[in-house]
């Protein structure tokens, strides 16, 4: 196997890991992290930033935006290109 290759291999398991990381961080902090956004949202009127919501959760900083779109897609939470849009679906259960 030629260096090129091994590289290519390595980066590839890098991203696997990265990948599984950011799942278990989203399947088992989704009820902290709603209730946290809910928390923020109705203490100052708007969503927490995407770093507040990572430091909160104590997610290491590579894979904050990963967790939140996977919670996005997954139907937890929501967020827009605006300032602290992040908020919880209407519905998801935090409990």
């Amino acid at each position: 196997m030629d260096a090129l290759e091994e590289a290519w291999r390595e980066e590839q398991q890098v991203r696997a890991r990265a990948a599984a990381q950011a799942r278990d961080a989203a399947e088992q902090d989704a009820a902290r992290a709603t209730a946290f956004i809910r928390d923020i949202w109705a203490r100052t009127g708007t969503g927490p930033t995407w770093t507040e919501l990572g430091e909160a959760m104590a997610w290491p900083p590579q894979l904050r935006a990963r967790v939140i779109r996977l919670l996005a897609r997954d139907g937890v939470l929501l967020y827009s290109s605006a300032p602290r849009s992040l908020a919880v679906v209407d519905g998801s259960d935090d409990e």
